[in-house]
């Protein structure tokens, strides 16, 4: 998911879509309930590289121009997965709940007979 852009020119009604589809994207990463994918990073990743992560998404998510943009209705959504965001930094930045949560995927994978649990992000 990347964010970026100006506002305004020619150029503005596509930002207008892209912002919307980022939004899109990010509300349906936060529906999957699942971090790692969220932040776009596989299983065995570090706590610098989630860092790194939840600045690249929640930074380009904060500059939004959602207003400026006509999208000032999707804020609570902007709110929502800045607080996703959050909540899986801080969970995947500690190695030892890290493990911990890729364990509770796996078993949640595993009782619905899927390998979403296994995948990386």
């Amino acid at each position: 998911i990347r964010f970026g852009g100006r506002v305004g020119g020619a150029a503005s009604g596509f930002r207008v879509e892209a912002a919307r589809a980022r939004l899109d994207r990010l509300s349906a990463a936060v529906a999957s309930s699942d971090y790692f994918a969220l932040l776009e990073l596989s299983r065995d990743t570090t706590a610098r590289e989630v860092a790194a992560a939840h600045e690249r998404l929640a930074g380009g998510l904060r500059r939004l121009a959602l207003e400026a943009l006509g999208l000032g209705h999707r804020e609570g959504e902007r709110q929502e997965a800045l607080a996703v965001l959050d909540e899986a930094r801080d969970v995947l930045r500690d190695a030892r709940l890290r493990a911990l949560y890729a364990d509770a995927l796996r078993a949640r994978a595993a009782r619905e007979g899927t390998h979403a649990g296994d995948a990386g992000g």
